[in-house]
């Protein structure tokens, strides 16, 4: 694929610098088309990926809904095993963001919809723990915000690990942000008193 991401780059940049050509527009217009069903085929792949992943955490949280504790890796294992063949398809779209900006906001959605599918998972679960652990504290304030921060901290570390396992870090990375704010967001909502 990265090749003839290449070839198609080439193309298109000899084609734009020769506007002069007869067929030129049209070329460009096609060489635009391309670019798009590459972009599209890499996001469809890993949108099937994504989605059996969450499919398969879902199905193991069914299965243990009976206990009251969780092992953490139900969330990560089925998303890091699917990493290492996403990961150099996402480093080919972020070695390309500056040459087109195709490859940027395809990637930009791409990121976006792994934190959704990250947030989704994780949301009644983080809810579920911030508020055992208010009730568990008997209202010992520094206790219960003490392990509610180590909580968050340990999730937030894992949920960017788990993002960058699949993407190259970059400057803004809003979709991780995003995940990061809103699970401090659920962790505010649910140590609030009721």
């Amino acid at each position: 694929l990265d090749e003839a991401l290449d070839r198609l780059e080439e193309a298109a940049s000899y084609v734009e610098s020769r506007y002069d050509f007869s067929e030129a527009k049209s070329c460009a217009l096609h060489y635009e088309h391309l670019r798009y069903r590459a972009c599209l085929l890499v996001r469809s792949m890993f949108l099937r990926a994504l989605e059996a992943a969450e499919s398969q955490v879902q199905d193991s949280l069914w299965e243990l809904s009976e206990q009251s504790l969780v092992d953490t890796r139900i969330f990560y294992t089925s998303f890091q095993d699917i990493a290492p063949t996403f990961r150099p398809l996402m480093a080919l779209m972020h070695r390309r963001v500056q040459s087109h900006k195709q490859y940027e906001a395809s990637l930009d959605e791409l990121e976006s919809c792994f934190s959704k599918a990250r947030l989704g998972l994780l949301t009644d679960s983080c809810e579920a723990h911030f508020r055992s652990l208010a009730k568990a504290s008997q209202g010992n304030l520094a206790d219960t915000l003490r392990q509610a921060g180590s909580y968050l901290l340990d999730t937030a570390s894992r949920e960017q690990h788990c993002f960058e396992a699949f993407f190259e870090a970059r400057q803004p990375q809003q979709a991780l942000e995003l995940l990061l704010g809103e699970l401090s967001g659920i962790a505010y909502k649910a140590l609030q008193p009721e």
